[in-house]
C-alpha cells in the first residue's frame, strides 16, 4: 500500500517530537520517506503503528488525534467535514478510511445511537493502543469541528487504559 505523508504532516509530527525516518527504523521498516510517499506492506504498517504506540505519550496522542492541530489537507477529513450531518460525516470517514491504511471503521446505527468500531483489515491483528486511541480521538474531533458543538460520546471503550488526559479530552469516562 502507498501512504501519502505530506511535508506539512511530517512537520506536524516533528512538532510532536517524532522523526518519521527514525521511527520507521525503530519499527524495523527499512524504508525512508521519499517524495512524500511511502510504500508499506500491511505488516510494515502495523509495526510502524506499534512503534508509534511505544513513542507517543497520551498528550502526544491527544495532539495527533486533533484535526485542528494537523495543519495539513486530508481528503478523508475534508469529505467528512463537508457532510450535512454527523452521521453522514462518520459514514464518509468510514468510506475513505482505507485510503490511509489497513484500518476500517465499522458503523452500525439504530434509532437511539451510532456505534463505530475500529478494526484492522487483517484478521488476527490486534490493533495497537495508538491506533485505537487516535481513531477515537479523530472521530470525536471531527464531529466537534464539523458541528461546532462540544460533542461528548455516550460510551467510548477499548481493552486499553485511558489516562485522565484522554478521558478529559473525550469528555466522558471511557
Amino acid at each position: 500500500m502507498k501512504i501519502m505523508i505530506s511535508e506539512q504532516f511530517q512537520k506536524f509530527m516533528a512538532t510532536l517530537g517524532i522523526d518519521l525516518n527514525s521511527t520507521l527504523e525503530a519499527a524495523c521498516v527499512h524504508k525512508i520517506v521519499w517524495q512524500e510517499q511511502l510504500e508499506l506492506s500491511d505488516s510494515d504498517y502495523w509495526r510502524l503503528m506499534s512503534e508509534l504506540d511505544n513513542e507517543l505519550s497520551d498528550e502526544m496522542m491527544i495532539n495527533f488525534g486533533d484535526i485542528t492541530c494537523m495543519q495539513t489537507f486530508m481528503p478523508s477529513f475534508f469529505a467528512a467535514l463537508s457532510a450535512q450531518t454527523g452521521l453522514q460525516a462518520i459514514k464518509r470517514l468510514a468510506t475513505y478510511k482505507s485510503l490511509v491504511g489497513p484500518v476500517r471503521l465499522v458503523v452500525t446505527t439504530d434509532q437511539e445511537r451510532v456505534d463505530v468500531r475500529v478494526e484492522g483489515d487483517n484478521l488476527g491483528i490486534e490493533l495497537p493502543r495508538f491506533t485505537v486511541m487516535t481513531e477515537q480521538l479523530l472521530l470525536i474531533s471531527l464531529l466537534r469541528v464539523g458541528t461546532g458543538l462540544p460533542i461528548k460520546p455516550v460510551l467510548v471503550g477499548s481493552k486499553y487504559h485511558y489516562g485522565s488526559q484522554l478521558s478529559n479530552v473525550i469528555g466522558s469516562r471511557p
